[in-house]
């Protein structure tokens, strides 16, 4: 969908209205983002009239989501894709800055595994010159280094570089805590501030690497005046908004995390034609690499040459479409290229190779294959709706697995217009507590002992009468082999929540986590009630928090 140049389209609304437009895009610039105080979601909290007269395009995403998942989305495909390049075309200009567009080869602390290949190491302040690269764990938190994949998939074991030498661990346990398992290279599909270090901590310092999927940052832009008008006729974006009349241009603001929605809308419109050749889908063409050099792996292990780790892939929110996308356009291509083999072997190769881990995905279109497991929470609105849980499985990938529970911070907010508008879509405020919980009370030490536990079937306990009708049903705390403790929701995961410190990450600053979290002495006492004495000392210790 990114390409060069730009043709003129014609736009039919629902109203029925034409606009017919070309493509031109002029003095765009990205904008400040001074008052972010955490991740990448957050914007500064200023409004248009802060920006020099840019218009906020305020994106109703849950509509532009429900647009692409349920009706004709050629119009709106068309649309975005305008909207897309334009963005691409303001953070791309070399005269902007030299940090967005070049590389900075200032010498950085490297580890002694990767000082050999300093000459290949990249370092760059935009997160889009890093897609599709690996990040190198670097003392410098500010640093943005990274390898290239087309290194990393010339050496002979690419998995287990990445799960010995790519991968972040603390200094508190370089050998992983409890949840540590050397057999998988597990590598995350986040943007560059995403603190995947927090997350490693809180999952008692288990190995992750990072991809990077390259986001872009906030710009401002001039779109066409009848873009603008096609976009409110399919009500995807709102507001008043009053255009200029004599203007056939409308300078506009856009936020990354929007921009990070139209990207996952059109990630499973990717012309690979123009794959190879196009600049911005290096992170798609990174993640179809991975994919093969697993199942190629798989097959070696078939006649014993193996010695490569697991590949887990994990993705959150809208980063899920992009490793959806590419496990799709991994499996189109076995099958058009190995006809011999066999729909039936690619997925079975693929469910021994990969397993793909989501948080809060808004995604529904995951090929067969891939030992799947979907993490999200009941109140997370945008995963229910816009993506796979238990009770709406189409889409989800057969024999997935589904984990579930409630977040502390249900009922706090109604209207859902953004990514960022409900607490429970975090992923490092609740998410990753809960998977945490999961795996330590089933002495599950890897994301497949996991998924093959919820798979478990124990022929023994099949039944001739329904366990509802037993005075007390144990079943309804079990999923396969895994048991999900009944004080989850009420007791455990807001104590969790509580001791790894996950409210700092709280999107919605008006929250007032001691109504919503115990203090720390009751989340003691209930994590020790179910793991034993000096457990919350020890996550204390992990996060090497101060309490």
């Amino acid at each position: 969908f990114l390409v060069q140049g730009f043709q003129p389209i014609t736009i039919v609304p629902p109203i029925g209205r034409i606009y017919q437009f070309e493509s031109r895009y002029d003095s765009i610039k990205p904008f400040s983002t001074n008052g972010v105080k955490r991740g990448r979601f957050q914007s500064s909290g200023k409004n248009s009239d802060d920006f020099d007269g840019a218009k906020e395009l305020k994106w109703d995403v849950p509509r532009l989501l429900h647009q692409y998942s349920n009706g004709d989305t050629s119009v709106l495909e068309h649309l975005l894709v305008d909207v897309y390049k334009a963005a691409i075309l303001g953070c791309r200009k070399p005269e902007l800055s030299t940090a967005t567009s070049n590389f900075q080869k200032e010498e950085q602390p490297l580890p002694d595994c990767l000082a050999p290949m300093s000459r290949f190491i990249r370092s760059s302040k935009s997160d889009i010159d890093n897609e599709g690269h690996f990040r190198v764990f670097v003392d410098d938190p500010l640093s943005s280094t990274s390898l290239p994949s087309n290194l990393l998939f010339s050496m002979d074991f690419p998995l287990s570089f990445i799960r010995k030498n790519l991968s972040y661990q603390s200094d508190f346990s370089k050998r992983g805590g409890i949840l540590s398992d050397n057999s998988e290279a597990v590598v995350w599909c986040v943007q560059k501030d995403q603190d995947l270090e927090y997350t490693s901590r809180a999952l008692d310092s288990m190995p992750l690497a990072q991809l990077h999927l390259g986001n872009l940052p906030n710009c401002e832009i001039e779109l066409d005046l009848e873009l603008l008008k096609s976009l409110e006729a399919l009500g995807v974006i709102t507001g008043e908004n009053h255009y200029p009349m004599r203007d056939s241009k409308v300078r506009c603001k856009l936020l990354s995390q929007d921009l990070d929605v139209m990207r996952s809308i059109l990630s499973f419109n990717i012309d690979e034609q123009k794959l190879e050749r196009a600049p911005y889908l290096d992170g798609h063409r990174t993640l179809v690499k991975l994919i093969d050099s697993a199942v190629q792996s798989v097959r070696n292990n078939f006649v014993g040459n193996s010695k490569e780790p697991h590949l887990v892939i994990c993705a959150q929110s809208t980063n899920a479409s992009m490793v959806a996308a590419a496990l799709a356009a991994w499996k189109q291509q076995k099958l058009r290229n190995n006809y011999s083999d066999g729909k039936q072997h690619i997925e079975d190769l693929l469910r021994t190779a990969v397993t793909v881990v989501t948080f809060g995905a808004v995604c529904k279109k995951y090929c067969n294959g891939p030992a799947y497991i979907h993490i999200s929470m009941h109140d997370d609105q945008l995963a229910s709706n816009f993506g796979v849980t238990h009770k709406s499985k189409r889409g989800g990938g057969e024999d997935a697995v589904y984990l579930h529970a409630w977040s502390p911070y249900i009922g706090r907010k109604d209207a859902i217009m953004s990514l960022t508008d409900h607490d429970s879509h975090n992923m490092n405020a609740c998410a990753i507590q809960f998977l945490y919980l999961v795996m330590r009370m089933n002495g599950v030490t890897s994301f497949r002992a996991l998924y093959n536990a919820a798979r478990y079937l124990d022929p023994t306990a099949v039944l001739d009468i329904n366990p509802r009708n037993f005075a007390i049903d144990y079943s309804r705390h079990k999923l396969g082999d895994l048991l999900i403790a009944p004080n989850m929701d009420d007791e455990l995961l807001p104590a969790m929540i509580r001791a790894t410190r996950g409210d700092q990450w709280l999107w919605n600053q008006s929250l007032n986590s001691c109504d919503i979290l115990p203090d720390s002495q009751e989340a003691k006492a209930h994590l020790e009630e179910y793991f034993g004495y000096s457990t919350y000392e020890e996550i204390i210790e992990v996060l090497s928090i101060k309490d």
